[in-house]
C-alpha cells in the first residue's frame, strides 16, 4: 500500500528485493528480507533468514532476523538491531550504531558517532568523525580511531580501546584491558586479567585488574594503581606514581617527580628529573637517581637511597638502612 509518500510490503515475500525513491520497507518473510536504496528512510525487519537494508538519503534502519542483519550507507543515521547471527551497521553521514545479536556485533565509520552493544561473540566499533563506543559482549570488545574519545567496555573476553583524538578509555572484561593513544588522556581499568594503558598527549592511567597493571609513556602525568599481580609506570613529561599491587611495584623516570608506595612485593622508584621516593613494601625498598632528592622509607626488608643531586635520605625497614652519595 502507500500511505503519504510511504511505500510498504507487508507482509514480505520470501527472498525478495524493493527499490524506491521514496522511503522503503520490507517485512517478515520466511526467508531473507532486503530493503534498498530511496531518498526517504530504508527499514528491513524480522525475516527467518538474513536482513539487509541499504542505501537511502535517510535513515537506514536493519531489525531482527534468525539469520545476520546487516545495514549500510545512507545519509542518515545507520542502525542494525538483534539477530540470531552477527549483527552490523557501516557507514552513514550520521551516527552509526549496532546492537545485541547472538553472533558477533560490529560498528563502522560514519561522520557522527559509532557504537556497538552486546552480542554473544565479539563487539568492535570502528572510525567515526564522532565518539567511538564498543560495550559488553561474551566475547572480546574494541574501539578504535573515531575524531572524538574512544571507550571501550565489559566484555566476558579482552576489552581494547584505540587512538582517537580524544580520551581513550578501556573498562573492566574478564580477559586483558588495554587502552592506547590518543590525543587526549588514557584510562584502562580493572580486568581480570592484565590492565595496559600506552601513550597519550594527555594524563596515562591504568588501574586494579587480578593480574599485572601497567601505565607508559604520555605527555602528561603517568599513573599506575593497585592490581594483584605486579604494578609498573613508566616515563612521561609530567610525573610519575605506581601505588600499591600484591606484586612488586616500580615507577621509572618523568620529567616530573617518581613515586612508588607500597606493594606486598619490593619498591622501586628510579629517576627523574624531579625529586624521586619509594615508600613501604613487604619487600626491600629502594630509590635510585634524580635531579632532585632522592628518599627510600620503611619496608620489612632493606632501605637504600642512592645518588641524587639534591638530598639523598633513608628511613627505618626492619631490615638494612643504607645512603649513598647526593650533590646535596
Amino acid at each position: 500500500m502507500c500511505t503519504h509518500g510511504r511505500v510498504e510490503i507487508v507482509p514480505r515475500k520470501s527472498g525478495g528485493n524493493w527499490v524506491g525513491g521514496a522511503s522503503v520497507k520490507a517485512e517478515g518473510g520466511s526467508g531473507s528480507v532486503k530493503a534498498e536504496g530511496g531518498s526517504g528512510s530504508v527499514k528491513a525487519e524480522g525475516g527467518s533468514g538474513s536482513v539487509k537494508a541499504e542505501g537511502g538519503s535517510g535513515s537506514v534502519k536493519a531489525e531482527g532476523g534468525s539469520g545476520s542483519v546487516k545495514a549500510e550507507g545512507g545519509s542518515g543515521s545507520v542502525k542494525a538491531e538483534g539477530g540470531s547471527g552477527s549483527v552490523k551497521a557501516e557507514g552513514g553521514s550520521g551516527s552509526v550504531k549496532a546492537e545485541g545479536g547472538s553472533g558477533s556485533v560490529k560498528a563502522e565509520g560514519g561522520s557522527g558517532s559509532v557504537k556497538a552493544e552486546g552480542g554473544s561473540g565479539s563487539v568492535k566499533a570502528e572510525g567515526g568523525s564522532g565518539s567511538v563506543k564498543a560495550e559488553g559482549g561474551s566475547g572480546s570488545v574494541k574501539a578504535e580511531g573515531g575524531s572524538g574519545s574512544v571507550k571501550a567496555e565489559g566484555g566476558s573476553g579482552s576489552v581494547k580501546a584505540e587512538g582517537g583524538s580524544g580520551s581513550v578509555k578501556a573498562e573492566g572484561g574478564s580477559g586483558s584491558v588495554k587502552a592506547e593513544g590518543g590525543s587526549g588522556s588514557v584510562k584502562a581499568e580493572g580486568g581480570s586479567g592484565s590492565v595496559k594503558a600506552e601513550g597519550g598527549s594527555g594524563s596515562v592511567k591504568a588501574e586494579g585488574g587480578s593480574g599485572s597493571v601497567k601505565a607508559e609513556g604520555g605527555s602528561g602525568s603517568v599513573k599506575a594503581e593497585g592490581g594483584s599481580g605486579s604494578v609498573k609506570a613508566e616515563g612521561g613529561s609530567g610525573s610519575v606514581k605506581a601505588e600499591g599491587g600484591s606484586g612488586s611495584v616500580k615507577a621509572e623516570g618523568g620529567s616530573g617527580s617518581v613515586k612508588a608506595e607500597g606493594g606486598s612485593g619490593s619498591v622501586k622508584a628510579e629517576g627523574g628529573s624531579g625529586s624521586v621516593k619509594a615508600e613501604g613494601g613487604s619487600g626491600s625498598v629502594k630509590a635510585e637517581g634524580g635531579s632532585g632528592s632522592v628518599k627510600a622509607e620503611g619496608g620489612s626488608g632493606s632501605v637504600k637511597a642512592e645518588g641524587g643531586s639534591g638530598s639523598v635520605k633513608a628511613e627505618g625497614g626492619s631490615g638494612s638502612v643504607k645512603a649513598e652519595g647526593g650533590s646535596g
